[in-house]
């Protein structure tokens, strides 16, 4: 393969558990789906020297892109190998290309770390496993909690920190406060930090407001502690998580309307590839606490649709990659055949990997049914004579017959069948 991709490797079903590695994978699959231009090499950033996902030249082995934004840059310059998706975009489309991207990476990435590192829930069923199966042994003890930390970290500023759970109220304090005195000033942060370590005063409070001096106050104060103690993190900050989850869907929403795309009505681009890596990984993941799920299925379901439409564009042949004893160079055509079979006689070749967009989805989603039944069909058709063949007895082996041994007379032999004869 000329180029090589380095991502993060497959989770929860998709191609890469990291948002800007399934928008570069998903960017090429549109802009280069013949086979032989490029492949996927799923590794981990301790493996490679570059920021992933990154791009190298296996003729020259130079590192020629880094980064989403860096790769789709690279893939419109090679126009020989790839096409460029943005071709036709007006510059007002693409301005708001850029501005949406930006928005994702704030917004989004923010709302993935919550969901998938910082709920100690989500954490522990989903996503340290995920990273189990990717990463190679000692890497799977080492890399993993320093992600995490390193998501908990970026988001501290949010303020949902009881997400996780793992980590003690002191430390937790401890964290925001440093979130806080960071954004005041070096004079105000010197002088707070001086008096955190003098004595605090203590205060009596009323004697109305103790618990012991009012039976009713102390009952409904262990009523209310026993509630919140019954209550998970993510029910605690459900509201508040629900806000923030509506408010990023609600601009993409806007800005998507009634179009199946982003930009445009006719091919996906290089915006519709980002929103779907950052949507799909907010869907897919199967998570104890899919507070992102639920939000974008209730309000907002056509942002769901678009990111299923969208896979069943950029990976139609990753169902069939799941069944066991497929793969190969086989799957490579079978893809190729299922994506671009029923494309318009007047569609030019430079035009091919923007054809399975200009299909309807419904027609396409019936091709690869089609496609996955003949397939398990077969399947099941060779093991099944498999099975048959391995009951079949030996060919010109000797047979064997088991009968009973005679009783009477008859067991004595020669003499015995002639006194049974006799009498």
């Amino acid at each position: 393969m000329p180029f090589e991709l380095y991502i993060w490797g497959p989770a929860f079903g998709l191609e890469s558990i990291d948002p800007e590695c399934l928008a570069a994978v998903a960017y090429l699959s549109l802009a280069a789906p013949q086979p032989g231009v490029w492949s996927i090499v799923p590794t981990s950033s301790s493996a490679v020297s570059y920021a992933l996902p990154a791009l190298r030249d296996s003729n020259t082995g130079l590192w020629v892109a880094t980064g989403f934004d860096s790769i789709v840059a690279f893939a419109k310059k090679a126009s020989t190998e790839f096409t460029d998706l943005d071709a036709g975009l007006t510059p007002r489309q693409t301005a708001d290309a850029a501005a949406f991207s930006a928005f994702l990476r704030a917004e989004a990435a923010p709302l993935l770390a919550l969901s998938l590192y910082v709920s100690s829930a989500n954490w522990v069923a989903t996503t340290r496993p995920a990273y189990s199966h990717i990463l190679p042994f000692p890497l799977t003890w080492i890399e993993p909690p320093a992600i995490r930390e390193s998501h908990a970290a970026a988001t501290a500023h949010l303020g949902f920190s009881s997400l996780d759970t793992d980590r003690s109220d002191e430390d937790d304090h401890e964290s925001s406060l440093v979130a806080a005195l960071n954004s005041f000033p070096d004079r105000i942060r010197k002088t707070v930090g001086a008096n955190s370590d003098k004595e605090p005063e203590r205060l009596q409070a009323p004697k109305q407001l103790i618990p012991g001096a009012n039976k009713t106050l102390a009952a409904a104060l262990k009523k209310s502690a026993r509630v919140s103690q019954a209550l998970t993190p993510e029910a605690k900050a459900k509201i508040r998580l629900d806000e923030a989850a509506r408010s990023f869907y609600s601009v993409l929403a806007l800005q998507k309307g009634d179009q199946k795309l982003f930009l445009t009505e006719s091919a996906p681009t290089s915006l519709d590839c980002l929103a779907y890596a950052y949507l799909s990984l907010m869907v897919v993941p199967d998570v104890p606490r899919p507070f992102l799920s639920d939000s974008l299925s209730k309000h907002y379901p056509d942002l769901a649709n678009f990111a299923t439409d969208m896979q069943q564009t950029c990976f139609v042949h990753g169902v069939v990659h799941s069944i066991p004893g497929l793969g190969g160079e086989w799957v490579v055509w079978l893809w190729q055949r299922v994506r671009l079979h029923g494309l318009e006689d007047d569609v030019s070749e430079t035009e091919l990997p923007l054809g399975p967009w200009r299909r309807s989805v419904a027609g396409a989603r019936s091709r690869q049914a089609r496609t996955i039944v003949g397939t398990l069909a077969t399947t099941a058709v060779v093991v099944g004579l498999l099975l048959a063949y391995h009951r079949l007895p030996a060919f010109g082996s000797r047979t064997v017959v088991y009968q009973r041994a005679p009783s009477g007379l008859l067991g004595l032999g020669a003499a015995g069948a002639f006194l049974h004869a006799a009498f």
